[in-house]
């Protein structure tokens, strides 16, 4: 977890340390950053994509 992801998404750095991600932002799951995550995962690859976010702030995402 990076100063940047806590700050976007309001939580504390250190409320985030040793929790699974899926837990704490639940309606991520069966988005595309949850699909291309597990695909960085299981290809133990970088990978890079856009969405389109609910929220006017965009990311760019790189695993």
């Amino acid at each position: 977890m990076n100063d940047r992801i806590a700050e976007v998404a309001g939580i504390q750095k250190e409320e985030l340390q040793g929790r699974i991600i899926w837990e704490v932002f639940p309606d991520v799951v069966k988005t595309e950053f949850y699909t291309q995550v597990h695909r960085a995962m299981a290809q133990q690859t970088v990978v890079q994509f856009d969405m389109k976010p609910k929220e006017p702030t965009a990311l760019r995402m790189s695993f």
